[in-house]
Order: C-alpha cells, then sequence, then structure tokens
C-alpha cells in the first residue's frame, strides 16, 4: 500500500491574551497584556526618532541619541546595570521611522523596567559630557566599520537604497549614518533632537508578561503621568516612492570590492508595512527565493548550478518597504555570467504565475516566523509598539496571520509583474578583486 499524506489546515489564530490600552495625561499611549505563563515582564518603550529625522547634515544622530540614551550625569550614568542586577536584559535599535528600547526582567522587577524607561524619556536631563559623546560616536563608527566598510558584501543595503530612493527621500540612506555626520553631531544636536523626539506625547509604551494590570497602572501614572509633554512632532510623508519609474540611467550599478565570490542584488520598491499590498509582496519574495522548490533556488543552484545560494530579504518601514534578492555565484562563475542568469529567470518567474503550492510554501515559513516572534515576550512587545504607532491597533497582531492567508495566488504575481518590472527595479553586481 501506498503512504497516505495527511493535508492538514494552515492556522493564523494565536488566541493571545487581552490586550488593554490607555493614554496619559500628557499624550503617551500604554499598552498592557498579562501573560502569566512565564515569570517575566517585557517593556519597550517606541518613540518617532527614526533616521528619517536626522538632519540632512548629521546622518546618523537618531542613532548617536539611542546610543548616548543609556549614559548621562546622576543616576542616568548606568540605565543598562540598573536592568542587568535585576536578572534583565536589554537592548534598543534605531530604524528608519523609530527608535525602541526593550527589556525583559523577572516579574518582581517591573517597577525597575518602568523607571529606567521614565528616566530615558526625562526632558530635564543635561547634555551628555564631552568624554560620553566623544565615546559613543567612536563606537557608533566602530559598529559601521564592523557591519558595512569591513565587511564582505556591507556595503549592499546602502547602496540599493540609495539607488532606489532620491537624496530627499526620508529613506535614502541608512539608519547607520554616515562617519562625517556622526562627527559632526554637537551636544546641543543631540539635546535639541532628545527634547523634540523622546517625550511622551510622541511615545508608546508596551508591558507584556506576568504581572497585576492594577500594580502597573499605578506605577506607569506615578512615573510617567508628570512628564512633560515636548513639542508635536509633525513627519512631512514621502510621496507614494512606488509608484515612480526610476531613471534608466541609474538602476544599475557594478562594483569590485574584497569580497570571496561574486554576487547579483535585484531590488524594488513596495508598499509601506501593513499597508495594501504589502502582504502580497511579500509572499511574493518568499515564493520566488525561499526553499529548495522555489523557482530562483531550483534554476540556479540545482539546475545550472550558476549560483551557491540565492537568499532574500524584505526591510519593512512606515511609508515603504525594499525587497531584495541576492544570488552569490557558484565557484568559477564570474560576475556577469551570475547577473544574466540571475535577472533573465527573475523575469521568466515574474512572467509566469504563482502557483497555490509555492504560495502555501511561502505562507508557512511566514507564519512560522511570525509565531516564532510572538511567542518571545520582548519581541512581541516590540510588535505591539510599532503597531500601536504606525496604525493606532496593537490588536492587529492577533490577525496578522489571517492577512496573510487571505492572499490569492492571482495578488502575488500581479504584483510581482508591477513592483519588479524593469524600470522600477535596481541591480547591483559585485565583482572579487583580483588582489583578493
Amino acid at each position: 500500500m501506498g503512504t497516505v499524506t495527511k493535508v492538514c489546515p494552515i492556522h493564523a489564530r494565536t488566541d493571545l491574551p487581552a490586550i488593554e490600552g490607555l493614554t496619559l495625561e500628557r499624550g503617551m499611549r500604554v499598552i498592557l497584556q498579562v501573560d502569566r505563563r512565564l515569570p517575566l515582564v517585557a517593556t519597550a518603550v517606541c518613540y518617532p526618532a527614526g533616521s528619517r529625522h536626522d538632519p540632512p547634515s548629521i546622518r546618523g544622530l537618531a542613532h548617536l541619541v539611542e546610543h548616548l540614551a543609556f549614559f548621562g550625569d546622576g543616576p542616568r550614568g548606568a540605565l543598562p546595570d540598573w536592568i542587568r542586577r535585576g536578572g534583565g536584559v536589554c537592548r534598543a535599535s534605531t530604524l528608519h521611522d523609530t527608535t525602541t528600547f526593550c527589556a525583559t526582567l523577572p516579574a518582581h522587577h517591573l517597577e525597575i523596567g518602568l523607571w529606567v524607561e521614565a528616566e530615558r524619556m526625562d526632558g530635564e536631563a543635561a547634555a551628555p559630557p564631552p568624554e560620553v559623546l566623544e565615546a559613543q560616536r567612536s563606537v557608533l563608527v566602530q559598529e559601521r566599520n564592523e557591519r558595512i566598510e569591513n565587511r564582505p558584501y556591507g556595503k549592499s543595503f546602502e547602496i540599493l537604497h540609495r539607488m532606489l530612493y532620491p537624496p530627499a527621500h526620508p529613506y535614502h540612506c541608512l539608519p547607520a549614518g554616515s562617519p562625517g555626520g556622526i562627527a559632526s553631531a554637537t551636544a546641543g544636536d543631540v539635546e535639541s533632537f532628545r527634547r523634540a523626539h523622546y517625550t511622551p506625547n510622541g511615545a508608546v509604551l508596551v508591558v507584556v508578561g506576568d504581572f497585576e494590570p492594577r500594580t502597573a497602572r499605578w506605577e506607569v501614572e506615578r512615573l510617567f503621568g508628570l512628564r512633560a509633554a515636548g513639542q508635536t512632532i509633525v513627519v512631512d510623508k514621502p510621496a507614494a516612492p512606488a509608484q515612480t519609474p526610476l531613471p534608466q540611467r541609474s538602476n544599475h550599478h557594478a562594483m569590485s570590492d574584497r569580497v570571496p565570490s561574486a554576487r547579483t542584488y535585484i531590488a524594488f520598491q513596495a508598499p509601506g508595512f501593513g499597508q495594501p499590498g504589502w502582504y502580497a509582496a511579500s509572499l511574493l519574495v518568499r515564493s520566488l527565493a525561499v526553499g529548495r522548490g522555489s523557482p530562483l533556488q531550483r534554476k540556479l543552484v540545482f539546475e545550472t548550478g550558476v549560483a551557491s545560494e540565492v537568499s532574500t530579504q524584505m526591510l519593512a518601514m512606515q511609508e515603504a518597504s525594499t525587497l531584495i534578492l541576492c544570488a552569490t555565484a557558484a565557484p568559477g562563475v564570474d560576475s556577469q555570467r551570475l547577473e544574466t542568469a540571475f535577472t533573465d529567470e527573475f523575469d521568466r518567474s515574474l512572467a509566469g504565475d504563482v502557483s497555490q503550492l509555492a504560495l502555501n510554501r511561502a505562507r508557512k515559513k511566514t507564519l512560522t516566523d511570525h509565531f516564532w516572534a510572538v511567542q518571545r515576550l520582548s519581541r512581541r512587545a516590540r510588535m505591539l509598539a510599532t503597531l500601536e504607532a504606525y496604525f493606532g491597533e496593537p490588536e492587529r497582531l492577533e490577525t496578522e496571520g489571517d492577512r496573510f492567508l487571505a492572499v490569492r495566488p492571482d495578488e502575488v504575481a500581479s504584483i510581482g509583474r508591477k513592483l519588479g518590472q524593469r524600470d522600477r527595479r535596481v541591480v547591483l553586481s559585485i565583482k572579487p578583486r583580483r588582489e583578493f
């Protein structure tokens, strides 16, 4: 007898605990979600303070302010140490649109996590001492060297963004900033930026985990209720970047670098996170390049052997997203052969239909990644903060999976042909230097 394979339906609901939301007198939005499965609490504070808010002459200011928000005079000089002494861990990240500070602590130390964030938000704190400012400048330059300048293929995403978005666009530069911009930032620049953006009326605070809601509300109101509201932040939204064809001369760039193998990138713009078309675009790149059965992997890696690997990445921002597909050359394959094979197969894949099988495979991978993030308290807190900051709808977290399930194969194929056409995409080709 043959083997019978049971086909299981894809489920997208997570049955998360209920969310409670409140807004403090000074405008800070607070999201509370009790989850008693582990004796932990996670906090996340999201500020409208991303690289899109950097002055043109000080690229990297938002990232620098994030680093300096851990340091200062008096009790603010050791904010990470307060978390660590309580048995917790903390981290922060600066993206294009936001900066988020996250911490995970034993449940009985929630007050420490809230106090640390209240201290960070304190609009009356002094400007950073010169030695602290200089030290963090050096840290940022070192980070940039490690992640971009001295890392194989490290400049790729920076180049792709500069090709896709014009200089005046808020997504033209990556959050890492530029060495010149970081070096030119003064203590006054840092303090002005922090006073403008690290304020209650622009912030979202999320608490997830094992806590008593009544106690948490009291602590939040005690620590944050009297903070100065700060100025109103007005963000100029860029005009529909995915709808404008790129100038023909700017959509291809070739370069040599100290890399072990040739590599070709294909990138194009997509709608912003959560906007109509974003879910179909997200599934598009996964259906094309994720898994051994995907068209690009099957053709380039296993049939022709032109590539050693094919990968994809999606940088999801608030107003637009960047979709990137990448092929790395197999041994003995030069950059021109790789680029030709990659772009030709990409065009063939876009011209065809997306099968239900390919879509299901992409959805399963997407939902696996989504559920993996949701089950971690710190990641869930950050996701809730982002959904509140972008849409004012943290409850969307429960239905994000449904949105991926609702996408049809024809929608994926249609958005691929619309966004991936030659006059809307860019190609970056990198070949090894001879002396490598």
